[in-house]
């Protein structure tokens, strides 16, 4: 379930507020940052990149400057990048660089501690490195200190990283531990630690669902946050919202009268709906809760040539559960909706629409 909505959502939430702390890239080569290393008892961190490199850039602009980031970098490691293909060619060869960007942390003698090729967002990449430079922190470990009963930040924040990265996703046994480590975390706190700047990774990181326990508290409490966290919060707080009018649209979830008012007063009070995205999905619903599933697919038809492409692919991409009828006639009108606008659909439309249609016309 989660698999199918992350097809339509914009999962990756760039965060705003980059402080000055962040990764301090000294401007200086490899040998030097050799020697500093050496006398402030640090590790070397060497981003290889290349001037072309997609992910490069995104971790250049949207992870390296965030200061937890930041300040974890700064204490443990010499950072230098490197230009694979410039100043950074030779010793790139040398410890067989392939691909970008790879990211190497070596000691003092020039031994590889880690390697790892790609991006990631800032949370799991800090918890990957702290996981291969600090004993306390392998897997292992960490299993053992969580079932003595250890419920330190570090270990909590870590160990759920963890099982997170080795998660297929969709719910599975890993990501379901991983949530509830951390949930169970959550209920531990007071609300002064629970708005507390070290536990936005609660919201940030393991909040997938509007009715999950910490993403009710983070909607309910939002004025409560600190005004510098207020702005990165915002776009969770979208993104659950969001999460939410997949789950009522595609029927995954029953439209509480009561709770589906709240939310369409919160999606305005709060800001998130400045851009009016909410409000053609909000009558889609609606229609959909009525069961007359021929007026629903006048509403897509009086709809669709308002809406934005993120708007379209909900309605494209998840055509087969928005008409959850087996009547024969509806599905075959549902699907002719959809073939009727392919010669329009951008290339990340037509490789969402392939299930759905495939699901309307089945016999």
């Amino acid at each position: 379930m989660n698999l199918k909505r992350n097809l339509f959502t914009a999962c990756a939430i760039a965060v705003a507020g980059m402080a000055s702390a962040q990764t301090n890239f000294r401007d200086i080569t490899f040998d030097q940052a050799i020697e500093a290393a050496q006398k402030e008892n640090k590790l070397v961190f060497v981003d290889f990149y290349t001037d072309w490199c997609g992910p490069c850039k995104m971790m250049a602009r949207d992870v390296f400057p965030q200061k937890e980031l930041g300040d974890y970098m700064n204490d443990k490691f010499v950072s230098v990048k490197l230009n694979a293909e410039k100043e950074g060619k030779e010793l790139a060869r040398s410890y067989k660089v392939a691909g970008y960007p790879t990211f190497l942390v070596v000691d003092t003698n020039k031994e590889i501690k880690f390697r790892k090729l790609g991006g990631a967002d800032a949370s799991a990449f800090m918890a990957e490195l702290e996981r291969n430079i600090n004993p306390n922190m392998s897997p292992e470990q960490m299993e053992k200190r969580y079932k003595d009963g250890e419920r330190s930040l570090a270990l909590v924040k870590g160990y759920a990283a963890y099982l997170m990265s080795q998660s297929r996703g969709g719910g599975d046994t890993l990501e379901q531990e991983a949530l509830k480590i951390v949930t169970d975390y959550f209920n531990s706190l007071n609300d002064a630690q629970r708005i507390s700047n070290e536990n936005m990774f609660i919201y940030m990181d393991f909040t997938q669902r509007m009715v999950d326990v910490p993403g009710q508290y983070l909607v309910a409490n939002f004025s409560k946050f600190p005004k510098e966290s207020q702005a990165v919060l915002l776009k969770k707080v979208d993104e659950l919202f969001k999460e939410q009018v997949y789950a009522y649209l595609y029927g995954e979830r029953p439209v509480a009268a009561k709770d589906y008012a709240l939310m369409k007063e919160q999606v305005n009070k709060m800001g998130v709906n400045k851009d009016k995205w909410f409000n053609p999905m909000f009558e889609l619903i609606e229609c959909r809760e009525k069961k007359d599933y021929n007026a629903l697919l006048d509403l897509c038809e009086k709809l669709y040539p308002t809406m934005n492409e993120s708007q379209r692919v909900v309605i494209i991409g998840g055509m087969n559960s928005i008409i959850a009828t087996d009547d024969k006639v509806i599905r075959k009108r549902a699907a002719q909706f959809i073939r009727q606008r392919l010669p329009e659909m951008t290339l990340g439309q037509l490789m969402n629409v392939v299930y759905p249609l495939s699901m309307l016309e089945r016999e």
